[in-house]
């Protein structure tokens, strides 16, 4: 290896799925690290409530991770897990969305 190469260089260069590389704040990519989630798309696929139950994971944390990643609260949650009565209100008509 030449100087100035580092190992990793070739992920990082072609739009890289590691959310080291993302514009995360350190301590939500740590908080991510420390419950095994690495990848950006290892987060997008978790709803809001699966980031919630991470240890040091909270609803400021799911904020940053939905506006770093670009998906909207509507994509948090498939559409197989929503209610057939979504039009009616009940008691938790958040759907599990943080707001």
């Amino acid at each position: 290896m030449q100087s100035g190469e580092s190992r990793g260089s070739g992920a990082s260069t072609q739009g890289s799925d590691i959310l080291s590389e993302t514009v995360l704040p350190r301590w939500v990519v740590r908080s991510l690290a420390d419950n095994g989630i690495t990848r950006c798309s290892e987060a997008v696929g978790m709803t809001d409530d699966e980031l919630l139950r991470l240890r040091g994971v909270g609803i400021q944390s799911v904020k940053l991770i939905r506006a770093a990643l670009g998906y909207p609260p509507e994509n948090a949650r498939p559409a197989s897990e929503t209610p057939a009565s979504a039009g009616e209100p009940s008691v938790t008509d958040d759907g599990g969305r943080v707001r």
